[in-house]
């Protein structure tokens, strides 16, 4: 909704509330992937990261909700042969093509709501889902700063390491990520505080 909003209105959010979002989403995803139980890892991958999954208060939270398709070492979780789980455009190639998959799949699918977030584009989605899978697989898109001028270097940096089309060139974990950046929100006023999101929400709706 804050999304559809955004481009009704032709805005684009303040970067301090992308980095706002992003470190806390970060977060989320941090607390997730490192779930134990009784001492053991649970090896929780979302699948899921997207919009729609991405819940945010009016006092500023943010949740990162549905783990109804999240892949756990405890449960059974297989997915049958030509089945795929989550949204086409925020899938990560290792998801459109039924390779295994581990947590750094859920940064790519970070990176490219991050991505949309800060320049309104979706990066991969295509006018169909084979056209949108297509483009998924080759993880080939714009450098934010040629749709938004105003994207600071360091983020697009780490935005297009998140989408790198092998996972061994991600973040190896939402942890690196997370840390990645916290100089970028320390350096921009108010990036640390929901105040920046809640004055964005006043202001769009």
């Amino acid at each position: 909704e804050v999304l559809d909003r955004c481009r009704r209105r032709g805005v684009l959010p303040p970067i301090e509330v992308v980095l706002y979002l992003a470190y806390r989403l970060a977060s989320a995803l941090e607390y997730a992937h490192g779930r134990c139980a009784n001492g053991e890892p649970l090896g929780i991958i979302h699948r899921d990261v997207s919009p729609p999954n991405v819940l945010i208060g009016v006092q500023g939270e943010v949740k990162l909700a549905d783990f109804g398709v999240a892949k756990a070492k405890l449960r059974d979780s297989s997915t049958r042969p030509g089945v795929l789980r989550g949204k086409y455009a925020y899938m990560s190639p290792e998801q459109v093509s039924h390779s295994p998959l581990d947590h750094r799949s859920d940064l790519f699918s970070l990176g490219t709501l991050l991505y949309e977030t800060l320049t309104g584009v979706s990066p991969f989605e295509g006018s169909t889902d084979y056209r949108t899978m297509e483009a998924v697989g080759r993880a080939e898109c714009e450098a934010p700063s040629s749709l938004r001028p105003d994207t600071p270097i360091p983020l697009e940096a780490i935005l297009m390491r998140c989408l790198e089309v092998s996972p061994d060139r991600r973040y190896q974990d939402a942890s690196r990520l997370r840390r990645a950046l916290g100089p970028l929100v320390f350096e921009f006023s108010g990036a640390e505080e929901p105040e920046c999101l809640v004055s964005f929400l006043r202001y769009i709706f």
